[in-house]
């Protein structure tokens, strides 16, 4: 073989172990890449895993949480309608002790107006018929005592001239047995001797009640008794009136306080205080020591209430009692604005 001929067998043999090594190279290159490829896959696939991972666990904790708040808001609702059926069976007990006290109220007004009905009629009766006396007598000669009188006198004469005890001595003598002389007889009221020139309608005016007749005692002195001089006239004193009884209680007199929550005993509270303390003061003083199961933590929504009627905090304890409540015991009811 010549050389000419060689030149081109080893330039094909050149080229096809050139071609062989290229295809062996890029083979390797072409598995690296792919091996490459795998792990970039399998690290996303692993990153993407864990991402959802994640996602997943953040909605659980969303939902969670979700609930919580859906448990809470039922919570605050059934708080809100337990507390609005509180409010309403209070305002229902409110009504019925108002009503109840209103009751009483008028109950109490409408025996006052009874009662000065009755007065009425019993001063119109004395002055048109005269006044009912009932006499108790006894005699200082006998053991027994004597007969009993019940007379209707009149205040003033038939000229108009008012009626005086020496007159009412008169008419005693004429009904008593034996009709013993005027000076022997003592007319005594209200444990005091009478003077004979005491008039009637004085003695009828200070006497109370009206309605009941006037009492005296009559005492027939010994036969051999001389006549006495007639005392002073006795100034008939009249009971002391409302307005008297106001002036003579002293505002650090004690005095009992039931404040009532409800309609039974279990929810009220007893305070002691002083007839000058102020509503605010007894407002104080119950939020303080209150043990009803009604919220009560400040006086500032707290009412104080009696007879219908919302009591200002400034009124004091001894205007509610001179206005004719109980000293010893002033019950009183207790609202909130909640």
């Amino acid at each position: 073989v010549t050389s000419d001929s060689t030149i081109p067998i080893i330039l094909s043999v050149f080229v096809v172990l050139a071609t062989v090594v290229v295809w062996m190279w890029w083979s390797s290159e072409d598995e690296e890449r792919k091996k490459r490829a795998a792990k970039k896959s399998v690290k996303a696939g692993s990153i993407l895993e864990e991402l959802t991972e994640r996602e997943r666990q953040r909605r659980r904790k969303l939902e969670e949480e979700v609930e919580q708040i859906k448990q809470i808001k039922l919570r605050k609702q059934a708080e809100i309608e337990e507390l609005a059926r509180l409010k309403n069976e209070e305002q229902v007990k409110v009504r019925a002790l108002q009503e109840e006290d209103q009751k009483v109220a008028d109950r109490k007004k409408q025996e006052e107006e009874e009662k000065k009905k009755a007065v009425k009629d019993a001063i119109a009766a004395a002055h048109k018929l005269g006044v009912l006396c009932s006499f108790k007598t006894a005699s200082l000669d006998e053991q027994d005592g004597g007969p009993e009188f019940e007379l209707r006198i009149k205040l003033t004469d038939s000229v108009g001239f008012p009626t005086r005890v020496h007159h009412i001595k008169s008419r005693l003598r004429s009904d008593y047995p034996g009709q013993p002389a005027e000076h022997r007889l003592r007319i005594l009221h209200h444990g005091e001797l009478v003077g004979d020139s005491t008039k009637l309608v004085d003695i009828f005016t200070a006497h109370e009640p009206k309605t009941s007749a006037v009492q005296f005692h009559l005492v027939v002195a010994d036969k051999k008794a001389e006549p006495i001089e007639a005392p002073k006239e006795v100034e008939i004193k009249p009971e002391p009136k409302p307005e008297r009884k106001k002036r003579e209680l002293l505002s650090t007199d004690p005095i009992r306080v039931t404040i009532r929550t409800g309609s039974t005993t279990e929810d009220s509270t007893v305070l002691n205080l002083q007839l000058g303390s102020t509503i605010k003061e007894v407002k104080t003083a119950f939020v303080s020591s209150s043990s009803s199961s009604v919220p009560y933590k400040d006086d500032a929504s707290l009412r104080i209430v009696f007879g219908g009627r919302v009591l200002k905090e400034e009124e004091t304890l001894m205007a509610l009692v001179a206005n004719g409540m109980d000293k010893k015991n002033l019950i009183l009811h207790a609202v909130t604005d909640a």
